[in-house]
C-alpha cells in the first residue's frame, strides 16, 4: 500500500472567496509519497465538531486536483480515499477570510 497526502497551494488550504455567492472555494492537488498525482481518489469534507452537516465530496482529475465549495470558513476534517493507497482521515484545517 502507498501513502497520499493532501496537497494545496502555498500553506494548508487554499480558499478563494468568490465574490458573486457567499461559497468558497476549496482547491488543492493529492499526491503519494512521490509526489505523483493520484487521480481518481475521493475527497470527503465535512464541518469539525461541534459543527454539523451534510458532507461535500469530490474526485480529482488526472493531474491529482481537486476543487469544491464551501458555505463558510470554519473547521473542517478531510478524508481522501483511493484504491491501493492508504486512506488519508480526520485531517483536520482551519480555513479563514
Amino acid at each position: 500500500m502507498r501513502c497520499v497526502e493532501l496537497t494545496c497551494w502555498a500553506v494548508g488550504i487554499a480558499i478563494a472567496s468568490n465574490a458573486q455567492a457567499s461559497d468558497y472555494e476549496l482547491t488543492g492537488f493529492v499526491r503519494d509519497e512521490n509526489e505523483a498525482p493520484v487521480s481518481g481518489a475521493r475527497l470527503t469534507v465535512r464541518p469539525a465538531p461541534p459543527a454539523s452537516g451534510a458532507p461535500w465530496q469530490a474526485i480529482t482529475d488526472p493531474a491529482g486536483a481537486f476543487s469544491l465549495s464551501l458555505p463558510s470558513p470554519g473547521d473542517y476534517l478531510i478524508d481522501v480515499r483511493q484504491e491501493g493507497y492508504y486512506q488519508l482521515k480526520d485531517r483536520l484545517v482551519h480555513i479563514e477570510l
